[in-house]
This record gives C-alpha cells, structure tokens and sequence, in this order.
C-alpha cells in the first residue's frame, strides 16, 4: 500500500517537475559514465548533463535526471521498491489513474513494448513519453521529453534490465 502511495505522489509530480526541469539552467556534467544500482551509462555523450545524479534515499526511491540544453531534450528515470509485488498491468492503471487525477492527458493508449508498458502524454501541452516497468522487486518511470532522436541517441549509452529502463530501438517505435 505505501508503495501505490508513493506511486501516486511520483506518477503526477514526477511528469510536471520533468517538465519543468527541461526549462531550467543546468551544471556541467558530472562523469564521463555513470554507475547506478540499477543501469550504467558508459559514457555520457557530449551535451548530455546530469542534474540529478541517481542514488537511493531513506524511501527506497531513486531519481536520475538528465538534460541536454542544445536540443531541448530530458531524460528523467524514477526506480522504487515494489512492496506489494504489483504486475505491469497494476502499476499501469496505477500510474494512469494518478495521472488522471492529477489533470495530465493521455495523448494515446498505453501499449505494451516487451517487458514495459509506453504511454503518450502531457501536462503542460508539451508531450513526453513514459514507460513503465517492473521486475517484480522494484518498479520503474523513464519519461523522455524533447526531441525523440536525441534521446534514443543517449538511451543506446544505457546499459540496463529490459524490465525498467527502455532500449533506444524502443523510443521511435509506436
């Protein structure tokens, strides 16, 4: 129950604070790669930043941020523990209904890639795409905003479990 909480607060904070980051001045970037618990990226291309760098808190929660200012793209990828153990069809209509509520559209139906599920949407007219995942343990929101190209681009650096975090082929599919 904590984690749907938890669910609900990122699901529709986590879209308008994305949205939001894409806007704003951001430092010079971190590393050359990054090693989190739960990707690597092995190598951070050139104008690619990390705002956020990914790590686990006290809510067993994990935020990664990245922005690259000349093609106004973000990358945003939120990882949590599952504590109820919820499959990818609950963490959708979970992550739907919060979106909902929370006055964001749903510019298309969700449709399922692999092992994630990819929604269409926006809250402030500017579209992103979400995917949702989970391995069971934890589950996972990766929401791209800005020029697709450019971010399958810095997704083909991810090395990561095809349960959380998409695969560049996966940005331009429908």
């Amino acid at each position: 129950m904590r984690f749907r909480a938890v669910l609900s607060i990122s699901a529709s904070i986590l879209l308008a604070v994305f949205l939001a980051f894409i806007l704003l001045p951001c430092p010079a970037s971190l590393a050359k790669g990054l090693t989190c618990d739960f990707y690597d990226i092995s190598d951070i291309p050139e104008g690619w930043t990390v705002t956020v760098p990914p790590g686990f808190n006290e809510r067993k929660s994990s935020l990664g941020h990245y922005v690259n200012e000349e093609k106004n793209t973000s990358l945003m990828i939120q990882i949590a523990e599952n504590k109820d153990g919820s499959d990818l069809e609950e963490v959708t209509r979970q992550t739907l209904n919060s979106l909902r509520s929370n006055g964001c559209t749903l510019l298309k139906d969700p449709v399922r890639q692999g092992d994630l599920m990819r929604l269409e949407v926006t809250s402030t007219g500017i579209p992103a795409v979400m995917w949702l995942g989970t391995d069971g343990d934890v589950t996972s929101v990766t929401v791209l905003c800005g020029d697709r190209e450019e971010g399958k681009r810095f997704l083909s650096f991810f090395h990561a479990s095809s349960k959380l975090i998409p695969s560049a082929n996966l940005v331009s599919q429908p």
